[in-house]
């Protein structure tokens, strides 16, 4: 199989997640991306082919899915003032707290969370796929899907519209967080596609072998999880603040589904309804 060592996958989670000793806020960003990018370009590229189509599917997802995210970013960056203003904010904090080596907590943490999500194209690959492992992925690719639509259709609006445009219709209609709704369901069916695939009787010799693969991926998941609800939260409180009593937000609030997320704070943040707060939320902020 074409897959990294141990050192080399620690080193495809940890180099590009040191951006973060650049620009605080490309460790959650741009790092996201290249890293699971790297990881699923070293197994698909190097080294010897995978052994089967449902492992390249596996890597393909981790791929597109980083691929885009960059891609994503870089255009939003380039071309939308708000959200290099929001970068060097960040940047300014982050030199506020103390010097760029104080980060290494924060740029390891990154790293583990990016290992713990790339972790389930492992184990799919450890072993031959079963059925459900082929379904499972292709709901994940339908959650990178409705991740991908949303953020390039919020984009389109509000470039057309402003940025305080608050969008409704299309996805929108019906998920009011489109992104983080179809992040949640890809990462979730990524952990499951990896586990159940060695987790099944026919596959159970292995599971010993890969019991640590499966505690970082579990472990991935559920930060990456933890992420999204707390993101969905907290852009649901700034919608609240900024929209309640406005027709048009209520009738659309009534209709659509604002996703799984943390209970709501007694407190809510006054920033803008669409400042970033994580990884989450750098990639696909709503309004």
């Amino acid at each position: 199989m074409a897959l990294p060592s141990s050192a080399m996958y620690t080193a495809l989670c940890v180099l590009p997640t040191c951006l973060g000793f650049w620009k605080s806020e490309y460790g959650v960003s741009y790092a996201y991306g290249v890293s699971l990018a790297l990881v699923a370009s070293h197994a698909l590229f190097i080294g010897e082919p995978l052994t089967s189509t449902v492992a390249v599917a596996h890597a393909t997802l981790l791929l597109c899915y980083g691929v885009r995210l960059c891609l994503f970013l870089l255009y939003r960056e380039l071309t939308i003032p708000y959200f290099r203003e929001f970068k060097e904010k960040i940047e300014e904090r982050a030199k506020a707290r103390g010097s760029r080596l104080s980060r290494t907590p924060f740029v390891l943490g990154c790293s583990f969370l990016y290992a713990g999500l790339a972790a389930p194209m492992i184990l799919t690959a450890s072993a031959d796929p079963s059925p459900i492992t082929c379904y499972l992925l292709g709901v994940a690719f339908v959650g990178w899907a409705l991740a991908a639509v949303g953020d390039a259709q919020k984009t389109i609006f509000k470039a057309r519209l402003g940025e305080g445009t608050l969008v409704t219709n299309g996805l929108f209609a019906f998920l009011r967080h489109p992104n983080y709704t179809g992040e949640m369901l890809m990462w979730t069916a990524n952990l499951l596609a990896g586990a159940l695939n060695v987790a099944r009787p026919s596959a159970l010799a292995l599971l010993p072998s890969r019991a640590s693969l499966l505690t970082l991926a579990l472990l991935g998941w559920a930060g990456i999880t933890f992420v999204l609800m707390q993101a969905g939260r907290n852009l649901q409180a700034r919608q609240e603040a900024r929209y309640t009593g406005v027709v048009e937000y209520e009738e659309w609030k009534a209709a659509s589904w604002g996703g799984i997320t943390l209970p709501p704070k007694k407190t809510v943040d006054q920033a803008p309804a669409d400042s970033p707060k994580g990884p989450a939320d750098e990639q696909a902020t709503s309004s």
